[in-house]
């Protein structure tokens, strides 16, 4: 009974679904029949009366009930007929669905695979600025700004060319880095009298320049970009920002910024000592 249950339920399902376009033609067969049989009788149309009455009159009493089963048998062959071909449609589009869909597969591994691949042959760099030190030079007129700097490299190989923007109401220019490879004594700020002391191996600018960061390794150190003017109070007061732009040896730039809180008294945080640095009084 459950399969003769589901036989009837997808077959009706199926009838419903089709019956929009064709399911008139019983009732407009059946009309069609009685007018051409009235049409005949009375005005013996087509001068066929003789014919149409020597076939029809024979026919047992109640012959067109006989029709309408015979009509309704011809609907329910069309019916199977017409679901038969839409299974095979629909078996036909899953099979087409299933070929496309493991076509689809393989592209999205090729693709994958050459992701994987782009990874190791061109470099791919995260810088990110960790600390900041700002400091007015009178004599030359001349705002430094130290950078705490790490890059992270995921992709290949590469040297790095690092240079840097200031964006502010009074300057909106490429800043220049000092090339610093010797020994410097850097003012902490907040801690009158004492002095961060940077070996020659802590600038990071040159040293990227020379030795590639290798694929996976950081290389950290530190960056100093100098600005015309005094630029402290707009620095502090969050007015100014500082973008710090990393090449690759293709050309392609990585970039992080650098915007003070003034609420966290215009450093992004307290200026930081690092393991290994040394801070004594001004040599």
């Amino acid at each position: 009974m459950p399969n003769m249950s589901n036989w009837f339920k997808t077959r009706w399902q199926h009838t419903k679904a089709i019956g929009k376009t064709w399911w008139f033609l019983l009732p407009a067969s059946w009309a069609a029949f009685w007018g051409l049989d009235a049409a005949i009788e009375k005005w013996d149309l087509f001068g066929v009366k003789w014919w149409w009455d020597a076939n029809t009159t024979h026919l047992p009493n109640h012959w067109q009930a006989w029709l309408v089963v015979l009509l309704m048998a011809v609907m329910v062959f069309l019916i199977e007929g017409s679901y038969r071909h839409h299974r095979e449609i629909l078996a036909l589009a899953k099979t087409e669905s299933t070929g496309l869909e493991e076509t689809i597969g393989l592209l999205k591994e090729k693709l994958r695979l050459e992701k994987e691949k782009n990874l190791t042959s061109v470099p791919d760099f995260i810088p990110m600025i960790r600390t900041v030190a700002v400091i007015h030079i009178p004599q030359e007129n001349v705002t430094l700004i130290m950078f705490q700097v790490e890059i992270v490299n995921k992709g290949a190989d590469s040297f790095a060319l690092i240079t840097g923007h200031y964006e502010s109401p009074t300057l909106d220019a490429d800043t220049n880095l000092p090339n610093f490879m010797v020994k410097q004594s850097w003012p902490i700020p907040d801690h009158p009298g004492q002095y961060l002391i940077i070996e020659p191996d802590e600038w990071l600018t040159p040293r990227v320049r020379k030795s590639r960061i290798a694929r996976g390794e950081l290389a950290s150190g530190r960056v100093v970009l100098a600005v015309p003017g005094n630029k402290l109070y707009e620095i502090r007061m969050g007015e100014a920002k500082i973008t710090l732009k990393v090449q690759d040896y293709l050309g392609k730039a990585y970039s992080d910024s650098y915007q003070a809180d003034p609420k966290m008294g215009g450093q992004g945080g307290p200026f930081m000592i690092y393991p290994g640095d040394v801070v004594k009084p001004q040599p």
